[in-house]
């Protein structure tokens, strides 16, 4: 955003020659490489300099010395930003890491790293040999949990449904049968909360799974981007790695993560609520 106001700022700037600036490119002081401008490939689209640090260790300790030769670490520099991913065959899990430099008004550097670890199948059991035996269970289990939170649904709105009749009947204003509700027993929240929970974990769940997708009635089936990502075994000049897709990936799954501990946390309160 930083650079994109001041872009905004220099477009009617003219150098000592009378010629407008381009502030939007930048060439290397040693390496002649012209860095331009874009918000593709930028960390979250905000737009920057897009540098690619190759696959290997010794790429991107080339690559960093390059850029620092080319003076791209300035002081007028607001942030910088490190994204990889690397790829665990053994576990199928993929690790999303990002590597955030900001300086601050008052000369402060901030910095954070951020790492996740997630699998591109929401269900999947790594590479053991029973692994398609446990995905397919996982399917079927998760299968049976919607089911489970369809009927707890129901339940939860009958209740509803009886507490606005008796609100009615003893003459009170239709509306404050909710108030009713709760106040008649707590409880009704801890089960409130758990159903706003359970839906919520079932919408990351297959927020998750189609991503970059969508789902057609025929051969085709449900088609998404974690579920038919493939390696791609040759690269060049124009092949672009998608961190954009990694970057999405990994908010969905540490929300979906997140969601489904504090919802385990209020399964077990229900369950002390039955047991009481």
């Amino acid at each position: 955003p930083c650079m994109k106001k001041m872009l905004a700022q220099s477009s009617e700037c003219l150098n000592v020659q009378g010629e407008q600036r381009k502030v939007a490119e930048v060439r290397g002081t040693w390496s002649k490489i012209l860095y331009t401008f874009t918000e593709a490939g930028t960390y979250r689209q905000v737009g920057g300099y897009a540098v690619g640090m190759g696959s290997t260790k010794e790429e991107a300790a080339f690559i960093l010395k390059i850029a620092s030769e080319d003076r791209i670490f300035q002081t007028d520099s607001s942030s910088f930003v490190f994204e990889f991913v690397t790829y665990n065959a053994n576990f199928d899990m993929f690790t999303y890491t990002t590597v955030k430099f900001s300086l601050k008004g008052t000369g402060k550097l901030v910095h954070e790293v951020v790492t996740t670890v997630l699998p591109l199948n929401v269900f999947s059991q790594g590479s053991q040999e029973n692994s398609h035996t446990l995905v397919l269970l996982s399917d079927i289990l998760f299968g049976f949990y919607i089911v489970a939170a369809v009927i707890f649904t129901a339940y939860f709105c009958w209740d509803l449904s009886i507490q606005y009749f008796i609100t009615v009947n003893l003459s009170r204003k239709w509306y404050m049968f909710i108030f009713d509700f709760f106040l008649e027993d707590w409880w009704n929240f801890v089960d409130l909360v758990s159903l706003i929970l359970n839906i919520a974990v079932i919408e990351h769940v297959f927020k998750y799974m189609l991503i970059g997708g969508s789902i057609w009635v025929g051969r085709d089936g449900i088609r998404s981007w974690t579920l038919d990502y493939k390696f791609t075994t040759v690269a060049t000049d124009a092949t672009v790695d998608p961190y954009e897709k990694f970057e999405q990936v990994a908010k969905v799954y540490s929300w979906f993560t997140g969601l489904a501990a504090v919802n385990g946390l209020f399964l077990m309160l229900r369950l002390l609520k039955y047991l009481n």
